[in-house]
């Protein structure tokens, strides 16, 4: 009797659980139908329809009806931007906003929810080039070439790939550290061999490819879709993303590709009376 007293306890339990995490779901929904149905009466408002447009040709309605429905994606992501921060869900013990509560609510997956799936690859050609101090070395860069060209045919990663290239082409007296060491001298000086310089270009090519994982995680966070897949495969420098629910896959996939820019701008002079009031 014991045991089934256990059991029972258990299961209610269970059911408690699976009740809450349900909630998130009924929640998420009930908001989201609420952005769509005013995202198609601002849509209805601002656009004639197609058959309003287009009265006798049924092939601009279907083009013009695309139109539409991306002109409401754009609405639903900005809906659901602008009101990131209103609380949606409140059960007492916390507080969520609707990205909160995405990332809360039962996982549909791509197959369930539809969304988009992004294949990101980390430009080590360029990488390594860059390293170089962008040489017009002919050898250097045909090296680099031969190696983006090979990847493709490859289980190799890009830099073993360099590496067998830059044997191939260079001559007896040619070699890498003369390219390298002014970036490097920390770490290759002018007499280093080439598999000295390769180690820290492969070391270095590593950590960035990691550094580009991590902002990837840190930008698609900010999207609030529920249950992202991001997957690294450092060997080949290649990032792949699935997320679940997005509206607009042109939007996200700009944003993801985005190249993080640092300004400086010139101020004030920074007396003590400006750093106490700026």
């Amino acid at each position: 009797m014991q045991f089934k007293g256990l059991v029972k306890f258990f299961t209610v339990v269970l059911i408690l659980i699976s009740l809450y995490q349900l909630s998130f779901t009924f929640v998420v929904n009930k908001e989201e139908k609420k952005i769509d149905t005013k995202a198609t009466q601002w849509v209805k408002n601002n656009y004639p329809s197609a058959e309003e447009k287009y009265p006798d040709n049924k092939l601009k309605q279907a083009f013009y009806g695309d139109f539409l429905d991306s002109v409401k994606r754009e609405r639903i992501q900005f809906m659901e931007d602008s009101s990131a921060d209103k609380v949606v869900y409140n059960t007492l013990i916390k507080k969520f906003t609707l990205p909160e509560a995405k990332a809360q609510q039962l996982s549909l997956g791509l197959d369930l929810k539809g969304g988009m799936n992004v294949v990101l690859e980390v430009s080590l050609k360029d990488l390594v080039h860059a390293m170089a101090n962008n040489t017009s070395d002919p050898t250097f860069n045909k090296a680099l070439e031969m190696a983006d060209e090979e990847k493709a045919n490859s289980s190799a990663n890009f830099i073993t790939l360099f590496h067998q290239a830059w044997d191939q082409v260079k001559s007896p007296d040619e070699r890498l550290a003369p390219l390298f060491s002014s970036a490097f001298e920390s770490r290759i000086d002018f007499n280093s061999s080439d598999d000295d310089v390769i180690k820290v270009i492969r070391s270095e090519a590593e950590d960035a490819i990691k550094r580009t994982y991590n902002v990837l995680l840190q930008r698609i966070d900010k999207f609030g879709v529920a249950s992202p897949e991001i997957n690294l495969d450092v060997n080949k420098g290649i990032i792949t993303v699935a997320l679940p629910g997005v509206h607009n896959p042109k939007r996200v996939r700009q944003y993801l590709q985005a190249t993080a820019k640092l300004e400086f701008w010139e101020t004030f002079q920074a007396d003590q009376e400006f750093v106490n009031n700026v």
